[in-house]
């Protein structure tokens, strides 16, 4: 989901300012990092990212790691929204927009997408169907583009749980439907 900030920095906007961070930034992403650093220790070195068990420590340590990249500003105003399952929506809340939503001209929403194909009880983005993104985003403002985890696709296939394809989704929605790994 890195991948999603950046590829949403880099490839969603080729106008933005590339000035380097003040020095007051610099400071707060050094402490960000010690931070992260210091909660990562209670895992113990735990490498069952793949099941879970860890996986979100991983992506706010890369993100502390890789937001001295993001630019200060956009030239113009720019928007997206970043659609999640119930689990993590919190996570993006807490730790992750706020660093983004203090770039200039720039404004990120997090949508948390309710499970109802599989029930309530299933909160994880990677067994959402097109459907629950459907239902959770059609009709909402959304930006220029919504942006979501490749883990809500099938292996190789690029559908999701209920065979929908992200251009079915896009087209449901209104706007465009990405997933990043």
């Amino acid at each position: 989901q890195i991948d999603l900030l950046k590829n949403g920095f880099y490839e969603f906007s080729s106008n933005f300012s590339t000035s380097k961070r003040k020095e007051g930034h610099k400071k707060s992403v050094k402490s960000a990092l010690q931070n992260a650093k210091a909660e990562a220790e209670l895992y113990a070195g735990l490498a069952m990212e793949e099941n879970g068990v860890g996986q979100v420590r991983a992506f706010l340590d890369q993100f502390a790691r890789e937001q001295t990249d993001f630019p200060l500003s956009f030239s113009r105003e720019r928007k997206f929204t970043i659609a999640t399952g119930t689990l993590a929506a919190p996570v993006f809340e807490q730790h992750i927009l706020p660093s983004l939503n203090s770039i200039t001209n720039l404004q990120v929403a997090c949508v948390p997408v309710k499970n109802t194909l599989l029930g309530d009880p299933v909160t994880v983005a990677g067994l959402l169907s097109g459907v629950d993104f459907i239902a959770a985003l059609k009709g909402r403002e959304a930006g220029e583009a919504i942006w979501t985890t490749d883990r809500i696709l099938n292996d190789g296939d690029n559908i999701t749980l209920d065979d929908m394809a992200l251009d079915d989704i896009s087209k449901a929605i209104g706007t465009p439907f990405n997933t990043t790994s």
